[in-house]
C-alpha cells in the first residue's frame, strides 16, 4: 500500500497504528502548515463560541429560517428580512444584513451564484493516541481489500470536547453534486457507501481505529 501524504514530515505521520504498519509505505509528502500559521477548529464549537461572544457584547440572537430579503421601494436599499420561526412568518427590520448561509444562500440573495457541494464524513474513535497534524492522504487500496482505486482522504484528530468526552479524529472524503440541495442541513442524504469506504480505507492503514462514533453528510 502506498500513501501520498500532504502535511507533515515522515516521522511524525500518525494516524494511530500507522507506523507500526509494515505494510505501508509514505510515497511522497509536503508541508502545507505549522503551528505558526495554521489551525482547525471543529465547526460547530467554533459556531457556538462566536454566537456566545456576540451576546457577550450586546447581540440579540434570533432563532429562525431567513425566506427572504427585502427592499425599499428603489430595489436597493435593505428594510427587512423574512423569517420563518416555528412555522410561523415574522419581520425583523434591517438595514444591513451579513449573509451567512452557505449553499442556501442564493435562496435569500439570488444574485450569488454557488454551487452545492456535498460532504461527507466519519468520527472515528482511536484506541491508541496519535499526531495533533491534519492529514491530507491520497491513500492507495489495500491488497486483497474491497476497495479498487485510491481514496482521498482529509484526516483531523480533534481532543475531548463538550461533544466528546474522549479523543477522535475526524475523517472527509470528497465532495460531490450528485443530490439536490436539501430544504436544511439536516435533510441532507448520507452516502453509506462512500462512508463505509472512507472506513474501509482508515481500517486498512491503521489496526487501532477503536470503533466509528457515526458517519454523517453535510452540505458545503
Amino acid at each position: 500500500m502506498i500513501i501520498k501524504i500532504t502535511g507533515a514530515e515522515p516521522k511524525d505521520i500518525v494516524i494511530t497504528g500507522m507506523a507500526s504498519n509494515p505494510g505501508i509505505t509514505v510515497k511522497s509528502y509536503e508541508e502545507s502548515g505549522s503551528p505558526s500559521h495554521s489551525a482547525q477548529v471543529n465547526p460547530f464549537i467554533f459556531t457556538k463560541t462566536l454566537a456566545a461572544l456576540a451576546v457577550e457584547s450586546g447581540a440579540n440572537i434570533v432563532i429562525g429560517s431567513a425566506t427572504a430579503i427585502n427592499y425599499g421601494d428603489d430595489g436597493k436599499a435593505i428594510k427587512s428580512v423574512q423569517y420563518l420561526d416555528s412555522g410561523t412568518s415574522k419581520t425583523l427590520v434591517a438595514t444591513d444584513v451579513l449573509i451567512s448561509a452557505g449553499p442556501w444562500t442564493p435562496k435569500i440573495f439570488p444574485r450569488a451564484h454557488l454551487g452545492a457541494p456535498r460532504g461527507r464524513s466519519i468520527v472515528v474513535r482511536p484506541s491508541k493516541g496519535f499526531s495533533p497534524f491534519v492529514l491530507d492522504a491520497n491513500i492507495g487500496p489495500a491488497p486483497h481489500g474491497p476497495l479498487k482505486d485510491d481514496l482521498f482522504l482529509e484526516i483531523f484528530p480533534r481532543p475531548g470536547d463538550e461533544l466528546n468526552d474522549f479523543d477522535i479524529f475526524s475523517s472527509c472524503g470528497l465532495d460531490d453534486y450528485d443530490v439536490r440541495l436539501p430544504a436544511t442541513g439536516d435533510s441532507v442524504e448520507v452516502d453509506e457507501e462512500s462512508c463505509n469506504d472512507i472506513w474501509e480505507t482508515l481500517r486498512s492503514v491503521s489496526q487501532d481505529t477503536r470503533r466509528r462514533v457515526n458517519h454523517k453528510a453535510s452540505v458545503l
